[in-house]
């Protein structure tokens, strides 16, 4: 059990540093988001877009500002927002896309405003980003992520081609580089990004503000409330919170995970250590006599350690071989929650054996050292 849980903790802490280092398609840093909702305070559809349209306009022009831009989605999370598509050339542009279980192709999205791709630092690999042109009225735009281009075009070029949802015709105007919008440890997935002001998709008054700064997390959170005070008082900001956070949110449970693996493994390792040191120390006892018939007879020390020693040794293989096997069936179950790491990873199975080996030595070394110092007269008469 100690080894199944200090390879599970050792799992989950490999695993959060990977996700450490992984790119998420965006640059996180610095970006600082809220949540604002001016439908529920009153405002009818006009009034939102002139509510937004302020807003951006004054944060983008306070100072320490490097970009802002609305979104309806944190970029990293669960609870991405799907859509059903047809694409232009596939049996899915004929399909009935009301119904879920039609043939159409499901894909995520965003709905986002001019802004929002530079702020996040999303580079654009082809074509060009929304502009406050691409509102309603206009053509209807979309920018696809690498990973739907490669997929749905492989073999003609994405621009200007065409997909349509259960009520609107979009064409494609420009491709962002793919990230992981699910989880750090998800494949990138066909994504799509649709522009706010041409209410794209099911657009909704509560949108998040996200704010690229050089300043700190008060003095901008401090420039937004005042900024949005200055349009309407009674509006608050909600959940603000920088986009690292969301991140660093989004592995709590793997945390949870190695923290309680790690506590109840750690335990384990101290009581199997203790186990191990009052075993072979009562086999010592027990023994006594016979290691002096052993010296007596011309046994070295290293012959009675190693003969002490074994048997610590042995129960410790036993165990070890049970935990490695109960670990290899265990850990399977935890994949889903492993960034970049096998479920059966060989550095920490061979890691957490190699400590597991070492305390179980460490326990069986210090009574089999006290039983190389038995004086054979003293031990003959000892019953």
């Amino acid at each position: 059990m100690t080894l199944l849980l200090l390879i599970c903790a050792g799992l989950f802490l490999r695993a959060l540093t990977h996700a450490s280092t992984v790119h998420p398609g965006t640059e996180p840093e610095r970006v600082h988001t809220a949540t604002l909702d001016p439908q529920f305070f009153g405002y009818d559809e006009t009034q939102i877009l002139e509510f937004y349209r302020q807003l951006l306009e004054r944060v983008r022009s306070s100072p320490g500002v490097e970009g802002v831009g609305l979104a309806m989605m944190i970029p990293v999370g669960n609870a991405q927002a799907g859509m059903l598509i047809g694409i232009e050339g596939d049996e899915s542009f004929g399909a009935d896309l009301t119904d879920e279980h039609s043939a159409g192709v499901k894909v995520e999205h965003n709905i986002v405003t001019p802004g929002y791709l530079r702020t996040m630092k999303i580079p654009l690999m082809r074509g060009r980003d929304f502009t406050d042109a691409d509102k309603a009225g206009a053509a209807n735009y979309a920018i696809i992520d690498d990973t739907m281009a490669r997929r749905y075009f492989a073999d003609a070029d994405p621009l200007g081609q065409r997909f349509k949802d259960a009520e609107k015709t979009y064409e494609i105007i420009g491709v962002a580089e793919s990230g992981t919008y699910r989880s750090l440890n998800s494949e990138p997935r066909p994504f799509i990004y649709l522009p706010f002001a041409q209410g794209s998709g099911k657009r909704n008054s509560r949108m998040l503000l996200h704010v690229r700064s050089s300043l700190g997390a008060g003095e901008i959170y401090a420039a937004i409330r005042r900024e949005v005070a200055l349009i309407d008082r009674n509006i608050p900001l909600q959940e603000p919170m920088p986009v690292s956070d969301y991140i660093e949110f989004s592995l709590l449970p793997q945390r949870i995970m190695a923290g309680v693996a790690g506590v109840f493994g750690l335990t384990g390792l101290v009581l199997a250590g203790l186990g191990i040191f009052g075993m072979v120390s009562y086999s010592v006892a027990q023994r006594t006599h016979e290691i002096g018939i052993r010296m007596a007879l011309g046994a070295q020390g290293a012959d009675v350690l190693k003969l002490i020693m074994r048997q610590g040794l042995r129960v410790t293989l036993i165990g070890a071989v049970a935990g490695l096997a109960g670990a290899f069936a265990a850990t399977r179950f935890l994949e889903s929650l492993l960034f970049g790491v096998s479920a059966t990873d060989a550095v920490t199975f061979a890691g957490v054996s190699l400590l597991l080996m070492g305390v179980a030595l460490l326990a069986s070394y210090i009574p089999a050292r006290r039983a190389t110092k038995v004086d054979p007269l003293v031990a003959l008469r000892y019953e």
